[in-house]
């Protein structure tokens, strides 16, 4: 979809999917550590088991052997030719597992400039005041720390002209933690009668409906539907229901959900944007509002004289089995339902239909089923090559058997797909004979999983196949669990990358007088925890050691230049990490800002100097 024509072995290399997870440079020392230390921690394991461990697993780690990279110098060098190229953007189909090459001209057209928004909170000051949310829900909706998300774009290559699909990732909008306050309201009110949450569960609705050729099938797609469903309808709505099950008043619902609508920011290429119509995609809230307004068009449906044999639906696709004679007046209902909703049809061709991934047949009076891929389908999996966890191949081989014995209703159809899964597979470098052992395993076992049930905190780890296996059976000995963290994948090549926007990161600065090093951690924007270094220098020296650094020996710090050593999503891994960097710097001699350095364990003492 772009003008830059791509090199065999930048296509060869795209090719292995974007999950494709590369082989470690170097061992993930530092992460391992920390996740050892936290499960001890969090099991409260005795002084002698602790010490037992920390010895062996160090003992393990010492042994480590590089292993040998799954990609070769050609192929990791076109990655970071494409990742560093200001021509194209390269991302993940819509519904589909396919690598996409854009022009990044072609973003342009997905958007229009809007100002930015500057929040207006005092309505949860003034639900507080009224004693109608504790001062916990308060402070718990009240945001902290917050950026607006980058709009993605996710190309849509199974629908004709390729149209786009925005997606905006919400995870630290200002008013998330609101949007899920609200809908979490919502949810028990919600009645899904006619909703199938997957393939298997339709396939068990169908599998004793008789239809003759007088019924007909067809799906029904609803159009753009977050887009298309206003604000001030979906407002309406919520509130209608919130007011059976809560105390607030009418006023203080369409506030909250207004300051909801407001919230709904996002950049692009640095601008900021505000989507104006529509409910927001990718919000919180979003999937919440647009049920209600589909659970009224179920009913709605349920109630109308209209001889349906057969109605469901996944979220907006529906499947349908009504009298011939009655299609054309039913589709004309259904489009006048709401004018602001438009549904496209699929009909049944020669007695059959496609719905999610279910082949649909009349047969003797009753449905068949088997499994269904779209022609856009790519068969690609996870590559036995990438460098993963065995369990997680596994796991790719059960799944697709899973999923036949559960959609497939007849024994010949079975064998047929059993045979294509080896065929994929083998396409995506899985040897036949891994794939008849896990598919002669699943005829003798009820589950899929090798844990044993334990009420331990489990160990999670990096994957590192010399290190990761004797670590999941020492920490075993101890009725403890162990789940594996993939590495780098390569579509961490392609991801927007801002520092200062940077979550859950242990962090350093340096003093420009005197060269003394200060290291920090931060589940906030790096930008957030710098401006609180700089506001305590001038307002409140006492609340930093950068400020009583720079206060007590007049000294400049580099704030500029704050640099990110790590980064950690669990919080006690962040801590572990920050004091493993604070005591590397103390055994280095390194003058420190910090008032305190922490104690490591002995064990991990000698691991200071290793990277």
């Amino acid at each position: 979809m772009g003008n830059r024509q791509l090199s065999n072995i930048e296509f060869d290399v795209l090719s292995l999917d974007l999950k494709f997870v590369t082989t470690p440079s170097k061992f993930p020392l530092i992460d391992t550590l920390a996740a050892v230390e936290t499960c001890i921690n969090e099991n409260n394991l005795c002084a002698t088991d602790a010490a037992e461990i920390r010895n062996k697993a160090v003992n393990i780690i010492t042994h480590f052997k590089k292993p040998n990279s799954n990609l070769n110098r050609e192929q990791i060098n076109a990655l970071h030719k494409l990742a560093e190229s200001d021509e194209i953007m390269i991302t993940k189909a819509d519904k589909s597992n396919t690598t996409v090459v854009l022009n990044k001209i072609f973003r342009k057209l997905i958007l229009r400039i809007l100002k930015s928004l500057r929040l207006q909170l005092q309505n949860l000051k003034n639900l507080k005041l009224n004693l109608l949310i504790s001062d916990q829900e308060y402070f718990k909706l009240l945001p902290k720390d917050y950026y607006y998300p980058h709009l993605r774009g996710l190309i849509k290559i199974h629908k004709e002209n390729n149209p786009v699909r925005l997606l905006v990732p919400y995870n630290n909008n200002p008013a998330r933690s609101l949007a899920i306050f609200v809908s979490n309201l919502i949810k028990p009110k919600l009645e899904y009668k006619y909703n199938v949450k997957n393939s298997t569960e339709l396939v068990t609705k169908l599998r004793n409906i008789n239809v003759n050729n007088n019924y007909l099938m067809f799906s029904a797609d609803i159009v753009n539907l977050y887009p298309s469903i206003p604000q001030v309808i979906a407002l309406e709505k919520a509130v209608e229901i919130l007011e059976t099950c809560t105390s607030f008043s009418r006023s203080d619902l369409k506030c909250m959900i207004k300051l909801i609508y407001d919230s709904a920011m996002f950049t692009f290429e640095g601008d900021y944007y505000k989507q104006v119509e529509g409910l927001p995609m990718g919000a919180n809230n979003s999937p919440i509002f647009a049920e209600l307004i589909l659970q009224e068009i179920d009913a709605e449906i349920s109630a109308s004289n209209f001889e349906l044999l057969f109605y469901t639906r996944f979220y907006d696709d529906l499947l349908i089995i009504i009298k011939k004679s009655e299609y054309c007046k039913f589709t004309e209902f259904l489009n006048n339902l709401r004018p602001f909703l438009k549904f496209t049809f699929e009909l049944e061709i020669e007695n059959s239909i496609n719905y999610l991934d279910v082949h649909i047949a009349k047969n003797n009076n009753l449905l068949s089923t088997s499994v269904f891929r779209k022609e856009t389908h790519s068969n690609r999996y996870l590559n036995f090559k990438s460098y993963s966890p065995v369990s997680h191949k596994r796991s790719v081989v059960r799944s697709l058997v899973s999923r036949a014995y559960n959609i497939i209703n007849d024994v010949e159809n079975i064998h047929h797909e059993l045979n294509y899964i080896r065929y994929i597979l083998q396409l995506n470098n899985y040897p036949k004979i891994f794939i008849d052992k896990e598919i002669q395993k699943m005829g003798f076992e009820n589950t899929s999983s090798t844990q044993c049930a334990t009420d331990s905190k489990p160990l999670i780890i990096p994957y590192v196949n010399t290190v990761s296996e004797p670590l999941s059976r020492l920490f075993r000995k101890h009725n403890i669990n162990t789940f594996h963290k993939s590495n780098k994948q390569i579509k961490s090549l392609f991801l927007p990358k801002n520092e200062n926007q940077c979550t859950h990161v242990v962090y350093e600065m340096n003093c420009s007088t005197c060269q003394s090093k200060y290291v920090g951690q931060t589940k906030r924007q790096l930008s957030t925890r710098i401006k609180e270094h700089k506001r305590a220098v001038i307002y409140n020296p006492d609340s930093s050691a950068v400020a009583i650094h720079v206060v007590n020996n007049v000294h400049n710090v580099d704030f500029e230049n704050t640099k990110v050593l790590h980064k950690a999503k669990c919080h006690k891994n962040r801590i572990f990490i920050e004091n493993w960097y604070i005591a590397k710097n103390n055994v280095n001699n390194v003058a420190l800002m910090n008032t305190e350095v922490p104690q490591l364990p002995n064990q991990y003492v000698p691991s200071l100097n290793k990277l």
